[in-house]
């Protein structure tokens, strides 16, 4: 592992953007004997691992034991590990995991999701502060979206055959805060987003056909846009400006469902030139009209920040 700085407190990092909250120079080689602190063996799993402060927090499994661990960032120890109680799980892929959801820290709490398992949540020593049983859910390849920690609240959504649902949870108590019924979204694997808007922060969530704007208040559906694929994988992500971004399609989507986009000199190259920095739509090959729904009303958009 490489000295690193900075936390990394939840699926791809800090606010979800992949990059760490504090830049650092790069070793200019890694490998098995180059820059290496230390090195652990673990039991498998497909989540990533977590950091903040002197802690490292992953999950694991180990037999038919569903496990979270805590490492000491310094030297790669188990400090603690904890198992998960289950009645029965789901199916998963024959190359899956029921380790797969990224576990979520505060740095008080560090809260997982195994699947029909549910929601955990442990304090730093290990100690178990609550349990919130889960599903069963009805897909194919088992869990795969990751909790999020927002203030008092945990996040997660679940989209899979019967009774999909985004739920926000109080991290102290796990109790319910809010839950908004997701019917019309089966399986999609990707964790939900924190948008902020000038207005208030949004819970976005990417899912079958569309992406829909929450507000993390109430739970309440503010916005939805329409373009995706039957079944999203891929988290949204928010852009340095605020602009969020998204995708239409990844293997395993709907073949038809691709957004197919000219080469670039073909299609927007000749506009480099232009003072305004913008794109014609009506230099634009293949170009059609975007819908949004807000607040129920479907509008038609054929002008965007940075394309009118």
């Amino acid at each position: 592992m490489c000295r690193a700085q900075g936390t990394w407190p939840q699926f791809r990092g800090p606010g979800g953007r992949a990059r760490p909250d504090v830049e650092a120079p790069l070793p200019d080689q890694i490998g098995p004997n180059a820059n290496v602190l230390w090195k652990v063996k673990l039991p498998p799993g497909h989540s990533s691992p977590i950091v903040l402060g002197d802690r490292i927090y992953l999950t694991a499994v180990q037999g038919e034991k569903l496990l979270t661990l805590a490492l000491n960032r310094a030297d790669g120890q188990v400090v603690w590990q904890a198992e998960a109680p289950y009645e029965k799980l789901e199916a998963i892929h024959a190359i899956g995991s029921h380790a797969q959801p990224t576990p979520a820290t505060d740095g008080d709490r560090v809260v997982s999701m195994f699947g029909s398992s549910g929601l955990l949540c442990y304090d730093r020593q290990g100690r178990l502060l609550w349990h919130r049983k889960m599903g069963p859910f009805n897909n194919d390849f088992g869990a795969g979206t990751s909790p999020l920690i927002v203030g008092d609240l945990v996040l997660l959504v679940q989209d899979h055959d019967t009774g999909s649902f985004l739920l926000a949870a109080n991290k102290h108590t796990g109790e319910t805060v809010w839950q908004t019924d997701r019917s019309e979204f089966p399986r999609n694997y990707c964790s939900p987003l924190i948008w902020q808007t000038p207005q208030a922060p949004q819970v976005v969530v990417a899912a079958t056909l569309r992406v829909v704007g929450y507000d993390l208040a109430t739970g309440r559906e503010l916005w939805t846009v329409r373009g995706l694929s039957r079944a999203v994988c891929m988290t949204p992500v928010v852009g340095d400006d605020g602009t969020l971004y998204l995708a239409g399609w990844a293997a395993g989507g709907d073949s038809d469902a691709r957004i197919v986009i000219e080469p670039f000199e073909r299609g927007f190259g000749h506009t480099l030139g232009n003072a305004l920095r913008r794109v014609l739509l009506s230099s634009m090959p293949g170009c059609a009209v975007t819908e949004v729904e807000i607040d129920g009303v479907l509008h038609e958009y054929t002008s965007i920040e940075g394309v009118q």
